[in-house]
């Protein structure tokens, strides 16, 4: 673990997991085995973060958030409280996601991206750079959203 790491409490750590300085882990959450968590990245409380995954400096994950093994959280990236991410997925460069959206497995959703709360995105879909995806929408398995 770098400086200034802040875990709460009730958090678990796995093996070969590094915390990078000025990162923020809420109360009880549960980091898999060789996560990394990004310099001056935020967790919020009662996230599950699975094993390989990855969050970028300064990405903020709000609170009861779900990642899934192998997942990448890149630079800047804001996921809102109540997300689930499915492995695998791949959310890059200053994407905003709402609260209680759910991201299947295998996505990508290309930088600077917006997906609105409560939406539902399936496996296999890409979301392309500045798309919108708006509150409540429903995206199907191996679809493309762009602009």
């Amino acid at each position: 673990m770098d400086r200034n790491v802040t875990i709460g409490s009730g958090s678990t750590i796995g093996p070969d997991t590094r915390l990078m300085r000025g990162s923020s882990v809420g109360d009880n959450v549960e980091l898999g085995s060789e996560v990394i968590v990004g310099f001056r990245s935020e967790i919020g409380d009662n996230v599950v973060v699975g094993s390989d995954s990855r969050i970028g400096n300064r990405a903020t994950v709000g609170s009861n958030v779900t990642l899934g093994p192998d997942v990448t959280i890149d630079i800047r990236v804001s996921v809102a409280d109540g997300v689930s991410v499915g492995a695998e997925t791949r959310i890059l460069v200053g994407t905003r996601i709402g609260p209680n959206t759910s991201i299947g497995n295998n996505t990508v959703v290309l930088p600077r991206a917006r997906i609105g709360a409560e939406a539902t995105i399936g496996d296999n879909v890409r979301i392309y750079s500045r798309a919108v995806v708006p509150d409540g929408a429903q995206i199907p398995d191996g679809a493309r959203v762009r602009r």
